[in-house]
C-alpha cells in the first residue's frame, strides 16, 4: 500500500505499508517453509514554512522487520541489499517574543545484519538564547562591567535503548532502557581593553542526572572483572573556565586597474588560556578503582561510563592556544 498526500501551503508526504507472507515449497516436503508475517513502514512528512513560522513538524520513518525487505521480492535490489535503516521524527517550536525553543524527538536505527535496533525515544530540548540577565532595562550611558555578562542555556532529556527486534516491546527491554537529563549553562562576557583589544571570560557548567551508575568488582574465581548496573539517581557536575584575548586588523591596498580596484586584508590574532579540573579526583566521588588482574593491579573507571551523557573527565587540563586568521577581499 503506497499513498502520497498535499495540503496546500500546509503539509505534505507519503505513507507506504508492506505486508510480507513468503511461503516455500508444500506442507508435504521437506524443503516447507512458512515464514510468519513480515512489515515494514515508510513515512515522510514535510510541513511548508508558511504554515507556521514558530513550529515545524517532519518525519522520514522507514521501520519494520529487519528482513522484510529481503524477503520481499518486489522491492528493489537497493532496498534489498541495504544494512541499516533509519528513521527519524522531530518537532520544533520557537515562543515568540522569549528566548527560548523547544524540540521534541524520536529516532532509530536498524540492522539488518545483526538484528538490532537502537531506539532513542523520547528526547526533548529546551535551549535558551543568550540573555543580560543584569542589564539594566534604562538606557544610562556606559554600561557597567556585569551588564555585559551573558548566559545561555540547554536542557535536555534522553531515553535510549539498543536490543534486538524481537524483544523491543517486551517489558525486559523498557527495563534495560537508559535516560538521563544534562544541563549546560555557558556564562560569558565581552570587554574592550587598551581600546582595540576584546577580553573575553568564559566559564562553563554541566550538570547530567542519570538514572544508572555501574560498579565494578573483581572475581577472584573466574578471574575477570564483573559490571553492575545500581538503578539510583544520580549525577555529576563538570565545569571549565576560559580567558581569551583577540583583536582585529584591517589594511586597504588600492590597484591602478579594471579588474582589482582595491584589496581588504582583516588580520584576526587570538590568545587564550583554558583550565579544567581533576574530576577523580576522591573528594568528587566520581571514580573508583577496580583490581583488573591476578596481579593486583587496578584500574580507574568512572561510575558513570556508558551513560546516556557520558561521565566526566578524569584528567586535570590547561592549554594554552593562539590562532591567526587572514581573509582577503
Amino acid at each position: 500500500i503506497n499513498s502520497r498526500y498535499v495540503k496546500r501551503y500546509k503539509r505534505s508526504g507519503s505513507l507506504g505499508v508492506d505486508l510480507i507472507k513468503r511461503i516455500i515449497s508444500e506442507p508435504e516436503f521437506a524443503d516447507y517453509e512458512n515464514k510468519p508475517l513480515r512489515y515494514r513502514v515508510r513515512w515522510t512528512h514535510r510541513q511548508d514554512p508558511k504554515a507556521n513560522p514558530n513550529s515545524n513538524f517532519s518525519a522520514s520513518v522507514d521501520f519494520g522487520n529487519p528482513d522484510a525487505d529481503r524477503l520481499n521480492l518486489a522491492a528493489s535490489a537497493e532496498r534489498q541489499l541495504r544494512n541499516s535503516t533509519k528513521s527519524s521524527v522531530s518537532y520544533n517550536r520557537s515562543f515568540a517574543n522569549t528566548p527560548f525553543n523547544l524540540r521534541l524527538a524520536g529516532q532509530s536505527d536498524q540492522n539488518a545484519a545483526t538484528g538490532n535496533v537502537s531506539v532513542q525515544l523520547p528526547s526533548a530540548a529546551l535551549t535558551m538564547n543568550r540573555i543580560f540577565p543584569f542589564k539594566s532595562d534604562e538606557f544610562t550611558g556606559k554600561e557597567m562591567p556585569w551588564e555585559k555578562i551573558g548566559v545561555s542555556a540547554s536542557l535536555e532529556g534522553r531515553n535510549q535503548v539498543q536490543a534486538p527486534f524481537t524483544s523491543l516491546f517486551t517489558d525486559s527491554t523498557f527495563n534495560e532502557m537508559q535516560n538521563g537529563m544534562q544541563l549546560n549553562i555557558p556564562i560569558n562576557a565581552g570587554y574592550k581593553v587598551f581600546k582595540y583589544l576584546t577580553l573575553t571570560p568564559e566559564i562553563r557548567n554541566r550538570f547530567v542526572g542519570t538514572r544508572q551508575t555501574i560498579v565494578r568488582e573483581w572475581n577472584a574465581d573466574s578471574a575477570e572483572v564483573d559490571e553492575m548496573r545500581i538503578d539510583q539517581l544520580n549525577g555529576f557536575w563538570e565545569g571549565s573556565t576560559s580567558l581569551s584575548l583577540r583583536t582585529i586588523v584591517y589594511g586597504i591596498y588600492q590597484y591602478k586597474s579594471d579588474l582589482i580596484q582595491a584589496m581588504r586584508h582583516q588580520v584576526t590574532p587570538r590568545v587564550g588560556i583554558s583550565y579544567k579540573p581533576d574530576y577523580s579526583d576522591p573528594s568528587w566521588g566520581y571514580f573508583r578503582t577496580v583490581q583488573s588482574d591476578t596481579n593486583g593491579r587496578e584500574l580507574e573507571y568512572s561510575i558513570f561510563e556508558g551513560g546516556v551523557y557520558g561521565g566526566p573527565s578524569a584528567n586535570e587540563n590547561g592549554v594554552l592556544n593562539f590562532g591567526l586568521n587572514n581573509t582577503f577581499e
